[in-house]
């Protein structure tokens, strides 16, 4: 139970960093007039797609077999991975 808590807080943290991180990234570009949206797009999304092959690492080990079971644990991983792809989009487009 404990290392699931564990688990959860680091996603969160990762998640909340990405978001940060986004942010400054954004500042950094309006301040210079820099207009490399599509460029930012495609690096955050493969930010995100390594993100979640090292969550999946991290939740299931180096195993590369999924039983039904497993694929059921890997629901929260793909929730936490929409949630911030669309806060990534967000926070590019509209910020």
């Amino acid at each position: 139970m404990v290392a699931s808590s564990n688990r959860t807080q680091a996603t969160f943290m990762s998640l909340a960093n990405q978001v940060l991180h986004t942010l400054i990234l954004k500042t950094l570009l309006s301040t210079y007039d820099v207009d490399f949206e599509f460029f930012l797009l495609f690096l955050q999304a493969a930010m995100h797609l390594l993100g979640l092959l090292l969550a999946m690492v991290a939740f299931e080990g180096l195993s590369v077999r999924f039983s039904g079971d497993r694929m059921l644990r890997m629901l929260p991983v793909a929730f936490l991975f929409v949630c911030a792809s669309a806060s990534t989009v967000f926070a590019l487009k509209y910020l």
